[in-house]
């Protein structure tokens, strides 16, 4: 499934080359393209006569999570890929995944290692925030059944079993407000690829991210500047706020006054971009309590 909202073309194209050119035969998967609400369509500039079992369909109500939902539904398969606009994946992709789900009864949540491929280079202040842009390094295989995983599987390249997509559908039913941890138009909000994750884990399956999956990250140059990481850890800070009073995941303590002293006095001693970054951080927590609060929902936290 490729979820896609006005994308570049360029990117577009090239997750789609990549899929010709995996080793598993295409009489033994799907290919959807959900169009989220692109202008123009996408369906003018994609041909997909080469795979026998390929189509477009449209969902005009904007947002990934209502995209996820769309393709959920239209989707035949025992597994469900989530493949991303800019996701280019490696030749044997598929095949590794059919592969460690036959082989991995257990799992049903499924991750990738990532890199980046950069329009331009990051600049030196970057370093140590890539993670952010899931890019996920493993050299090993990492898998469990816990909501502390060390590494969750990331959104790109995310695969998970039926029974799982099936079970988040029809939770996200009974539970609304969960809409709104995903990416919607411009907002960067990102917490419904954790959801899924969770819910197979919640199911009592395992999830992880193995080092037979990779693909490759397209990261456009707008994407290594201050202000889309200003924007970025907003938007985080955001969904991992509502996910935690919701019961989606841990949720940060509240500091006690001493902490709250301390950091006080330590904020004159960081940089200018350190401090923004702290602001925005305490910008997406209140936006996430005030969207409960407006919500009506109870947090499950005190």
């Amino acid at each position: 499934m490729i979820c896609t909202h006005n994308a570049r073309v360029g990117h577009l194209t090239r997750v789609i080359d990549a899929l010709k050119l995996q080793t598993l035969s295409t009489q033994q998967w799907e290919l959807l393209v959900v169009d989220n609400a692109s202008t123009p369509p996408v369906e003018p500039l994609l041909d997909l006569r080469w795979h026998p079992c390929a189509r477009i369909v449209r969902e005009e109500t904007l947002g990934l999570t209502y995209a996820r939902l769309r393709g959920i539904k239209e989707m035949k398969g025992t597994l469900v890929l989530f493949v991303d606009d800019d996701n280019v994946l490696d030749s044997n992709y598929l095949e590794n995944l059919a592969d460690l789900a036959a082989k991995r009864p257990y799992i049903a949540a499924f991750g990738a290692n990532v890199s980046g491929e950069f329009e331009s280079s990051p600049p030196p202040w970057y370093d140590g925030l890539l993670g952010w842009l899931a890019i996920v390094k493993t050299k090993r295989d990492i898998w469990g059944n816990s909501y502390n995983l060390e590494q969750l599987p990331v959104g790109a390249g995310l695969c998970v079993r039926r029974d799982v997509a099936d079970a988040y559908t029809t939770a996200l039913a009974s539970s609304p407000i969960r809409l709104s941890l995903d990416r919607c138009g411009s907002s960067l909000t990102s917490g419904g690829d954790t959801d899924i994750v969770l819910t197979a884990i919640d199911m009592g399956f395992g999830a992880g991210v193995f080092t037979s999956l990779h693909l490759t990250h397209l990261i456009p140059s707008e994407r290594l500047t201050k202000k889309y990481l200003l924007q970025l850890a907003e938007a985080m800070a955001f969904s991992k706020e509502l996910r935690g009073r919701i019961g989606r995941g841990p949720l940060d303590p509240e500091p006690g006054w001493r902490r709250r002293l301390l950091d006080l006095f330590k904020r004159p001693l960081v940089s200018s971009f350190e401090r923004k970054m702290l602001d925005a951080r305490h910008r997406g927590k209140a936006r996430a309590a005030r969207e409960l609060s407006n919500s009506g929902f109870r947090s499950q936290h005190n």
